[in-house]
């Protein structure tokens, strides 16, 4: 089995004309067992690592959270399959209350012992009530991750 770490993308996010990658995930359990059974029922393949072959777009309009778009890379049917899912084109996030993370921009600040790396990202915090956008601010993140880089082999 998979964890998700900080370099994990959630999906994508369409704030202000402008797509972001999701660094937080803001489906819920009761939508995630939704999706989950539907996946069952036809045959999509379960992963043990979802956030790598489930493609989830949202979008902020009119400062509300929807969800707008969902794709199974395991699945045969490769379309948006939120309106056979939820019999809706764009699906309303009223229980949200919670911050999303979006990535604005990362760089490698510097190599550390043992193949970690060490990352700077900045980042725009969206904060909803009720699915309802109320407050938004700019961070930047440090952190540590592991170097992928070094684990390929150069012929």
């Amino acid at each position: 089995m998979s964890f998700p770490t900080q370099e994990t993308i959630f999906g994508t996010i369409i704030y202000k004309d402008k797509q972001y990658d999701l660094l937080t995930n803001p489906l819920d359990k009761i939508l995630y067992q939704k999706i989950t059974q539907y996946k069952k029922d036809n045959d999509c393949g379960i992963s043990t690592a979802p956030w790598n072959n489930n493609k989830f777009q949202w979008i902020v309009e009119d400062d509300k959270l929807y969800l707008v778009s969902i794709k199974f890379k395991l699945c045969q049917n490769k379309n948006n399959l939120i309106s056979q899912i939820f019999d809706t084109k764009k699906l309303f996030a009223s229980y949200f209350n919670d911050d999303i993370k979006l990535l604005v921009s990362k760089k490698e600040l510097e190599q550390i012992k043992n193949s970690k790396v060490k990352m700077q990202r900045d980042i725009l915090i969206l904060k909803f009530s009720n699915g309802i956008l109320i407050d938004t601010i700019d961070e930047i993140e440090e952190y540590k991750t592991l170097n992928l880089k070094c684990y390929i082999k150069s012929e």
